[in-house]
């Protein structure tokens, strides 16, 4: 064998020593920057929870009802909502806009409030302050029941009681002859048909109702099969009674339309100033296509609705 190839066999042998001892290198040099890196999270860590724990009981990240930020109230609710609202949260002694679950948990809060009718948004904000956007509801009536008055929104929901006066209550369209008890607490929906049928003709006729002198909704039937089975009666504080028909959202063939039944309301007041007849109390029936029709109380037979 020639020199020159002994050299070149002796080369290529130190060749995967080389290559190896480089790979050594890399892997030790990957193993303490791994270490390194662990070393630096743990500490970055050990930091974090000191600094969260210095967060935590920082007064500029405490939630409180002062904090809370809601729409300004209507005229009919008269007290603050917002310890309230945090009170449907639980049993809770510390919040924090640290809480990654705050916005959730106000949200749900918010919506169990009886007077919130809709959350539409919930956001933080620093130093501490928790935005709510939400709707509120309103009132249209107030149900007779033997405790008293129990105030209703549109659409039948039980309403708190504690915002209304003696006199403010009897301002609303009064609604009568609800043999039914609320089935659950303020926030809920009566549970009865007829009490969201008369809330939603309170809710049409409150333009009008002062100035036709109306007095009450009265819905006739007991225990109606269904929604189109129900027929409400109104009834005027010198005692005339307009037999309104079907709720406001139940469309009947045979049957005047709402906006028909209002105008016919509205010329006959213009025309004579008052719904009372001349030598008293009228009956009105506003449930024909063609015509309303008009008696004395007196003359009417049977004095209950057919």
């Amino acid at each position: 064998m020639s020199a020159e190839s002994a050299k070149v066999g002796k080369m290529s042998a130190e060749r995967p020593k080389a290559s190896a001892s480089r790979i050594s290198w890399l892997g030790r040099a990957f193993a303490a920057l791994a270490l390194a890196m662990l070393t630096l999270l743990a500490f970055w860590n050990l930091l974090w929870k000191q600094a969260g724990a210095q967060l935590a009981i920082d007064p500029r990240y405490d939630v409180t009802a002062e904090t809370l930020v809601l729409p300004d109230p209507p005229e009919w609710i008269h007290h603050d909502l917002r310890p309230e609202v945090l009170a449907y949260l639980g049993d809770f002694s510390h919040l924090s806009i640290l809480d990654d679950n705050l916005t959730e948990r106000i949200y749900h809060a918010a919506a169990a409030h009886p007077w919130i009718a809709a959350v539409n948004q919930v956001r933080k904000a620093f130093p501490a302050r928790v935005h709510i956007a939400c709707e509120y509801r309103k009132p249209v009536a107030m149900v007779r029941v033997p405790e008293g008055l129990l105030p209703v929104d549109v659409n039948g929901v039980l309403l708190p009681t504690g915002d209304f006066t003696p006199q403010e209550a009897a301002r609303y369209p009064r609604i009568e002859g609800i043999q039914t008890p609320p089935s659950d607490a303020a926030g809920r929906p009566w549970g009865d048909p007829r009490v969201e049928a008369a809330a939603k003709l309170a809710e049409i006729l409150s333009p009008y109702w002062t100035q036709l002198q109306l007095a009450r909704i009265i819905p006739t039937q007991p225990e109606p099969a269904s929604r189109s089975d129900l027929l409400l009666e109104l009834q005027t504080r010198g005692g005339s009674r307009v037999i309104w028909g079907s709720p406001p959202d139940v469309s009947r063939g045979d049957e005047a339309s709402t906006e028909v039944k209002i105008r016919r309301l509205a010329i006959y007041y213009q025309e004579h100033g008052s719904l009372e007849g001349l030598i008293g109390p009228q009956l009105f029936d506003l449930r024909p296509a063609n015509a309303v029709r008009i008696v004395p109380l007196q003359e009417w037979e049977p004095r209950t609705l057919p």
